[in-house]
């Protein structure tokens, strides 16, 4: 009997690390400075600046909105004693997209290739959108598209990615219709 309560205390822990709410197929405020139409369900979690959306886990597919990245900050969180270069408000959209591979790259993916940027309207603000595949260190190939926007002097992102062969087709249309209701509050 111990044994057993032992196990469900550490799985409620373990659960607990992880905080996802549920995100309904409507109107959502990122952060305060736009909304987005929601498409489908899906589950959110939050960590600082940035929320992350997925419907069949973060691993298979994900959807992460950076939200007012200030100058100085970096564009994700590090592993352990990892120091990721800074973005600068000043960055174009090429030097935004070179912090993105650096910052890949230095959190270990491999094979990190980002084409076709181009300018992209973010809401009313102009924009740019890229896209990108790469691999983790277990060869699991992810492909995705990122697009932002600096808005006084923050950066603003909207990164999707997934499993290339079926998590980033399943959801891609419902993600391209979401970021084409991008509205400022």
């Amino acid at each position: 009997m111990a044994r057993h309560a032992s196990l469900f205390i550490l799985a409620l822990l373990i659960t607990a690390c992880v905080q996802y709410s549920l995100v309904k197929a409507e109107k959502v405020a990122i952060g305060d400075v736009y909304t987005v139409d929601a498409q489908i369900a899906w589950n959110k979690k939050t960590e600082g600046k940035t929320e992350i959306w997925t419907v069949d886990g973060p691993l298979l597919q994900e959807l992460r909105f950076i939200k007012g990245i200030e100058d100085g900050d970096a564009l994700f969180r590090g592993g352990a004693g990892k120091k990721l270069p800074p973005f600068k408000s000043k960055m174009t959209a090429i030097e935004i997209k070179e912090l993105f591979e650096t910052s890949l790259a230095q959190i270990g993916v491999a094979r990190l290739k980002t084409l076709n940027l181009r300018p992209n309207d973010f809401g009313k603000a102009q924009g740019f959108r890229f896209e990108f595949t790469y691999a983790l260190k277990n060869g699991l190939e992810k492909q995705g598209f990122a697009l932002g926007a600096v808005i006084d002097e923050k950066l603003h992102m909207i990164i999707y990615s997934g499993t290339r062969l079926h998590y980033y087709p399943k959801h891609k249309d419902d993600v391209e219709r979401l970021v084409r209701s991008i509205r400022m509050i």
